[in-house]
């Protein structure tokens, strides 16, 4: 919940006195807590695919795949399979318009024509008149802008209606849950993905795949097998990103004054090829993400 997040963020900024955030890990309360993180120059690690101007929010990084890295990569797949026309669906919130604008950028480079834009509420029980509209458009395949668990809604309903064609998705529905949560229906989902979630399918020369490796093997231990997503992932490499920039900020003061906070945030800005779970991150002054085709 967006408030709920922003009135943590307060707390930890004037009773905790905070260094750093890692997270949110939703783009809304993301949205919601980045004002606070800029107006009080304490850097935040956004574990979602926010989108934001870092001229405006100097404080604000995320370290998730960028949506339109991820939405490009899905239409490259779909434009390889044949793929014509599609409809979509997704949250009547800002993720939804957000890969909604994605969609329609890449299916005009890639001369695919959108023939609907469906709906519904993150709380929404129920998706089968979106789905009744959709499937009544005739799309070779149905692109989603939704994410976690609430994605397999549309999915059940599709297939419960008889749709035939391919589903895809974004890296926002990449979890267990999600595949526990749609059952047998979500089998077939195409969708992108962080380099750990298929770490022991990356190729040897991958340079995520010793670091991914090593990840998976001390959080499966921990958690026991299957329990690890992308977020696991995000929260690890904040981690890193934090611990790579620690050292040269200290230089400029000690932890709990503005100045080591400012030099948080200029050394966070400054890493070149920090290799993480999720990608390899080179930031600047006009990129607080820095990941490419390797995430």
């Amino acid at each position: 919940d967006a408030n709920t997040a922003y009135t943590a963020a307060q707390k930890m900024i004037s009773e905790d006195h905070i260094d750093a955030f890692i997270g949110p890990s939703l783009a809304a309360s993301d949205a919601a807590v980045a004002p606070l993180a800029n107006q009080a120059h304490v850097p935040m690690i956004a574990m979602a695919p926010y989108e934001y101007d870092p001229a405006k929010q100097p404080y604000a990084f995320n370290d998730a795949q960028p949506l339109s890295l991820m939405v490009s990569a899905v239409f490259t797949y779909m434009q390889a399979h044949g793929v014509k026309q599609i409809g979509y669906i997704g949250f009547s919130d800002g993720w939804g318009d957000q890969v909604l604008a994605a969609t329609k950028r890449f299916a005009e480079t890639d001369e695919i024509k959108i023939l609907a834009d469906e709906r519904y509420a993150r709380t929404d029980t129920s998706a089968e008149a979106q789905v009744l509209k959709l499937i009544s458009v005739r799309p070779d395949a149905v692109m989603m802008g939704n994410s976690a668990t609430p994605a397999a809604l549309p999915v059940v309903a599709l297939r419960h209606r008889g749709f035939k064609g391919t589903i895809y998705g974004n890296h926002g529905i990449v979890s267990p849950a999600f595949i526990k949560v749609g059952g047998a229906a979500v089998e077939g989902v195409v969708a992108v993905t962080s380099p750990v979630v298929v770490y022991d399918q990356l190729a040897e020369n991958n340079p995520v795949k010793p670091v991914a490796t090593a990840f998976m093997a001390d959080y499966t231990k921990k958690f026991g097998p299957g329990s690890a997503s992308p977020f696991a992932g995000y929260s690890y490499d904040a981690m890193l990103l934090l611990k790579n920039a620690v050292p040269a900020a200290l230089k400029a003061g000690q932890p709990g004054t503005e100045a080591f906070r400012e030099a948080l945030r200029t050394a966070l800005e400054a890493t070149h090829g920090l290799v993480g779970v999720s990608g390899v991150y080179d930031m600047s002054p006009t990129n607080h993400n820095g990941q490419d085709a390797r995430a």
